[in-house]
């Protein structure tokens, strides 16, 4: 807050209730209700948890998928990490907190083991890529 500055008057609200906003009405509350969700949103994760933000993450975009949906990253943390921003705007857990939610769903080793299936599947590709290339 400025120094010297007041607060606004409050809308007015007229006889039949109708509530009369000025401009200035209008940004204030967006932002106080922007201020708001950003709250909530720093605090639902230690509330609740990352578990109910990943795992329907993983399931969705690794472990129903056949083949990878957008970029595979430097590792399977990476990655979840990508659609967690995406989905969520959950920005960067801790890959231990990520292991330690995917082995209490017993989920940990099927992550893993489709990732590495997709990263050999687009190496190959790669591969077969640069071979066609040279010939």
């Amino acid at each position: 807050m400025l120094p010297k500055r007041k607060l606004s008057a409050p809308p007015q609200v007229d006889a039949d209730g109708t509530i009369l906003l000025n401009p200035h009405h209008a940004i204030t509350y967006s932002d106080i209700c922007f201020r708001i969700a950003m709250l909530t949103n720093a605090n639902i994760i230690d509330t609740v948890g990352l578990g109910p933000f990943l795992i329907p993450i993983a399931k969705k975009c690794l472990l129903e998928l056949s083949a990878p949906e957008g970029p595979l990253t430097a590792d399977m943390y990476n990655y979840l990490k990508l659609y967690l921003l995406k989905e969520y705007f959950i920005k960067k857990p801790a890959n231990d907190e990520i292991r330690e939610v995917l082995e209490k769903a017993e989920l940990l080793e099927n992550c893993k083991n489709k990732y590495r299936t997709f990263k050999e599947a687009v190496d190959l590709v790669k591969k077969a890529a640069k071979r066609k290339t040279k010939k």
